[in-house]
């Protein structure tokens, strides 16, 4: 599952005797990077910091010898964040009609409006193959510093989008 710049990994244990932990490996590409310089002695591993990409990650069981496991069969993981075009601003309308890009493809994507107490759900829509979306989005009066998130059908949450700020003014 991702959320935020996570990718967080969990997998069965392995029973064997004199195992020492587990390794995670990152597949970018054709690279393959060992994550922990040390085993792992959990069953899950959380891969933090990542910028926007596609990742795959392999985990391999290492004995109290340093014998290594083949690798396990890979798991996914994709991080990105939606993009919010800034409309004009201020604004004396009630309404406006939010476009965004970088959604991902058919992905659900909840728009989030705080105006100074905290960010508050607006509701959802769906991105187009493209990851484009559009919401019409309600204004409160002052500023509305709105930001998206998107639930990627596959991998789980992704991170937050940068916010803008449109500004309704009194009419």
């Amino acid at each position: 599952m991702t959320d935020g710049q996570e990718a967080s990994l969990t997998w069965a244990a392995n029973g064997e005797t004199g195992l020492a932990g587990y390794h995670v490996y990152r597949i970018v590409g054709e690279t393959r990077t060992r994550q922990n310089a040390v085993v792992v002695t959990d069953t899950s591993y959380v891969d933090v910091g990542l910028p926007d990409g596609t990742y795959e990650y392999e985990i391999t069981a290492a004995d109290i010898y340093g014998n290594e496991s083949g690798p396990s069969n890979r798991a996914g993981a994709e991080i990105f964040a939606p993009v919010i075009e800034q409309p004009a601003s201020p604004t004396a309308t009630a309404q406006i009609q939010i476009e965004g890009s970088n959604g991902g493809a058919e992905n659900l994507v909840e728009i989030f409006v705080d105006t100074g107490a905290g960010a508050v759900s607006q509701g959802t829509v769906v991105a187009d193959a493209a990851g484009n979306f559009v919401f019409e989005l309600p204004l409160s009066l002052g500023e509305n510093r709105v930001t998206a998130r998107a639930n990627a059908t596959f991998t789980g949450m992704v991170r937050r989008s940068m916010g803008m700020q449109p500004s309704r003014r009194p009419m």
